[in-house]
């Protein structure tokens, strides 16, 4: 088993409801229609599978062999889920995906997050504000394995991308958002001999330390939400709040 979510009336897990195929269950999501939606792998294709109660109610594979899935979480009417995708060597053989699917089951939008090393995206959360929050890790040359953290908005391009890692290697296993949309990220430490424990903590504004977040070190989204819909609103180190106009809104 690798993933759990209660409800108020029930436990649900994923070890029950996947077709034969589709590989071991990753993560599981409660959906706005109250099923338990599943991401699976085989390990070359990526699964969706839903179920109410112990009953499968529906399962579908991702549409192209080498898209293969890690976590999912519940996002408006349907779901969103994260992992990677095959690419060429060039870009370390494979990048960080993400795919939203609505309440018809349809793909709604699926992206690719290329970091020029092979990466991938283990988790993803959605924040009170309608971003979405997704965690993996990337090989960096030299360096070996960084953890990544993306705020993406709603249609998943990239509002902030943070690397964090020092030496040795850093890999992400839970990604969780805070009340004020802070993104705490844990797992652990590698040097090749031991393994430790590992923490890092992002700012609603993607800043990974208080040393160089500035003004938005201690500011919420509240802080900086001038309620213009035709704006995005964000936080600069050195100025503060800024909203940059959306092209085309009004």
């Amino acid at each position: 088993l690798f993933g759990v979510h209660a409800t108020d009336d029930l436990l649900k897990v994923e070890f029950s409801v996947l077709p034969a195929d589709s590989g071991p269950g990753l993560d599981v999501a409660i959906s706005a229609a109250g099923e338990a939606v599943v991401a699976s792998s085989n390990g070359a294709l990526g699964y969706f599978a839903a179920a109410t109660g112990k009953l499968l109610q529906w399962a579908k594979p991702l549409d192209t062999t080498g898209k293969v899935l890690h976590g999912i979480a519940a996002y408006g009417d349907g779901v969103v889920a994260s992992g990677y995708i095959k690419v060429g060597s060039a870009s370390g053989g494979q990048a960080g995906y993400l795919v939203r699917y609505g309440k018809d089951r349809k793909v709604m939008w699926e992206k690719t997050y290329d970091a020029g090393g092979a990466d991938y995206l283990t988790e993803v959360r959605a924040l009170s504000d309608g971003r979405i929050a997704a965690a993996g890790a990337v090989s960096v040359a030299g360096k070996g394995w960084d953890v990544r953290a993306l705020l993406l908005g709603s249609d998943g391009a990239v509002f902030s991308s943070t690397t964090l890692g020092s030496t040795g290697n850093e890999y992400p296993t839970a990604l969780a958002v805070l009340k004020d949309s802070r993104l705490v990220v844990v797992g652990h430490r590698g040097d090749g001999v031991n393994s430790d424990g590992y923490h890092a903590t992002v700012t609603p504004w993607g800043h990974a330390q208080c040393v160089t977040a500035g003004y938005c070190a201690d500011l919420t989204v509240a802080g900086c939400d001038d309620k213009n819909p035709c704006t995005v609103d964000s936080c600069a180190p050195g100025k503060g709040c800024t909203h940059a106009a959306i092209t085309g809104c009004k």
